[in-house]
């Protein structure tokens, strides 16, 4: 296993991501990015949908090229991770939340996202752009909106 990044939830759960989706345990489905059991030390998957947890879209390796960490957190442990998926063939960027193994998809389609913060209460910034129209925007998503 590569291991690309480690990190600690204000709840003291912790998670980590692989350089390139990996299987945590033989035969298993591959995951790029799993919590761990701070009791035992084994990872479980978070979410095998995504190939890539970084904010350098599209590229597996190399160091963030954006300023935040693509991995955050909101006060409640809330984890907020953006990467990318393979739909049809081709990458998609995203931005997903997890929370007490329910997965919330908040951004997807047709976007390629420059940076992303999440605040305390869960309130996400997102700079990017619409990929089809090249045209740039801020959105603000408040706790509980959920992509439809």
């Amino acid at each position: 296993m590569l291991f690309r990044s480690f990190y600690s939830a204000p709840n003291g759960k912790f998670y980590v991501t692989f350089m390139s989706p990996t299987s945590l345990t033989a035969g298993g489905v591959k995951c790029a990015f799993a919590e761990v059991d701070s009791d035992t030390g084994i990872p479980t998957c978070v979410d095998s949908e995504i190939f890539s947890v970084t904010m350098g879209f599209g590229y597996s390796f190399g160091a963030f090229v954006n300023g935040n960490s693509p991995v955050q957190f909101d006060s409640s442990g809330a984890v907020y991770y953006a990467g990318s998926v393979n739909t049809g063939g081709m990458s998609q960027f995203t931005l997903r939340k997890y929370l007490n193994g329910s997965i919330t998809k908040l951004v997807s389609d047709n976007i390629y996202m420059r940076d992303y913060v999440v605040l305390g209460d869960g309130t996400v910034l997102i700079a990017g752009m619409t990929t089809s129209t090249q045209v740039n925007w801020l959105r603000k998503l408040t706790p509980g909106f959920e992509q439809v």
